[in-house]
């Protein structure tokens, strides 16, 4: 990166929802330049499904086959009590080309949406943190440095010797795709209003002799809520919502290097703990459990920017909303967020799109977020709900993995209106 350069787009941001707006906004032939603090994309992360309206976005992209071949199919939504199966739901009900959720681990995502960019010629600016930006009418400068804070940084920065090094980016538009952290969102100082009390999981990837490999099961046991996840083969996520414990309380964050997980710590979440959970809230799974490859304890907590950008500069993904990973809904409302970006920020560049078209935008996702967080208006319940699903209706509807029409459609077969 130059002292200084010009673009008309800025992505601040390069996880899986920063790649598709650069990626996007590549392929409407914008002007981008795209930078991340980190050195590489990730490695573990908790996002781990597509849905079927992502995989019709990134079809758009010229992804969607590449991504199936090396994904798992998921075709079923079961939902149980601790001691039996109480309801289901039918993916393929949502029709289109996609009828299915895709699990496919995030770090999978991100290289191919990256080998995508480096075809069209698009380099990444690792290594490379946003430290402040400035509205000056119709454009933005953003002050970025080479960030060295761990030796990947200084082994990948050409040279080993640029770090602090200011650099001055003048862009159009700037997409903040930056994390629950993000420096953009701080920028604008928007706040994030705490929708709801935080959540603590126990995270166990595994492998397994167990069947239902297409099937997504949902265990809501007392007041947690719980999801068994079927990888490929013998390999499974489990992610068990935990009790609050205060010393347990840790700060999100995703590996950027291979090969951790019990050595960050959470050598405690091992086949004991593993077995004990199953035993309490899934006495069903009565698999054989082979190896625990990684294991995690994650905060999740329930947040929502006051507002998604202003002017020239706006937010999507995890830089504007914060929930659980249950039905794996930020990342892939982010992804849509970063299509809808994407789209108007080219149609503006081409002064076809109205700046109203972005206000709309800001109004209709905070409503959106607000009910999938379970602030909206409660769910409508058919004459003939199931006693059990329509006494566990909000968080059944939390934990669909999917949005919109879709997941309208699917909680309908519980007769249950989204």
């Amino acid at each position: 990166m130059s002292d200084h350069s010009r673009t008309e787009a800025l992505i601040v941001g390069a996880g899986p929802v920063g790649l598709f707006a650069a990626l996007r906004l590549a392929q409407r032939d914008v002007d981008i330049e795209v930078i991340d603090a980190q050195w590489r994309t990730t490695t573990r992360s908790y996002a781990l499904a597509l849905h079927p309206h992502s995989l019709e976005l990134l079809d758009r992209a010229g992804l969607a086959e590449i991504l199936i071949e090396r994904g798992h199919r998921i075709d079923t939504v079961a939902f149980y009590d601790p001691s039996e199966r109480r309801a289901e739901l039918d993916v393929g009900d949502v029709g289109g080309r996609y009828p299915f959720v895709l699990v496919l681990p995030q770090q999978v995502l991100e290289e191919e949406l990256e080998r995508t960019l480096r075809g069209l010629g698009v380099k990444i600016c690792w290594c490379h943190r946003l430290r402040d930006l400035e509205i000056l009418g119709d454009r933005v400068l953003a002050q970025v440095e080479c960030s060295r804070e761990s030796s990947d940084c200084q082994a990948w920065t050409p040279g080993g010797s640029t770090e602090g090094l200011a650099a001055e980016v003048e862009a159009r538009w700037v997409i903040g795709a930056d994390g629950i952290k993000s420096t953009v969102r701080r920028s604008l100082d928007i706040g994030l209003d705490t929708l709801g009390a935080p959540s603590l999981f126990g995270i166990f990837e595994i492998t397994a002799d167990f069947t239902p490999n297409h099937e997504m099961r949902v265990m809501l046991a007392g007041g947690t809520t719980n999801v068994l996840w079927p990888l490929a083969d013998d390999r499974f996520r489990w992610s068990f919502e935990l009790d609050a414990d205060p010393e347990l309380l840790l700060a999100r964050s995703k590996s950027r290097r291979q090969g951790e997980g019990n050595g960050e710590g959470y050598a405690f979440l091992d086949h004991d703990v593993l077995h004990s959970l199953t035993a309490e809230r899934a006495p069903w799974f009565r698999a054989t459990i082979g190896e625990i490859p990684w294991s995690t304890v994650v905060r999740f907590d329930r947040r929502l920017a006051q507002r998604f950008g202003q002017g020239p500069v706006w937010l999507a993904g995890d830089a504007a909303h914060l929930t659980g990973p249950i039905g794996v809904h930020s990342m892939n409302l982010g992804l849509s967020e970063a299509e809808f970006l994407s789209e108007t920020v080219a149609g503006r560049l081409a002064s076809a799109v109205p700046q109203e078209t972005l206000d709309r935008f800001d109004t209709r996702q905070r409503e959106l977020w607000r009910d999938l967080l379970g602030f909206g208006e409660p769910p409508r319940l058919g004459r003939h709900v199931d006693p059990w699903v329509r006494h566990h209706a909000p968080r059944i509807l939390r934990a669909v993995p999917a949005t919109g029409e879709e997941r309208a459609r699917l909680a309908g077969q519980l007769g249950l209106a989204a």
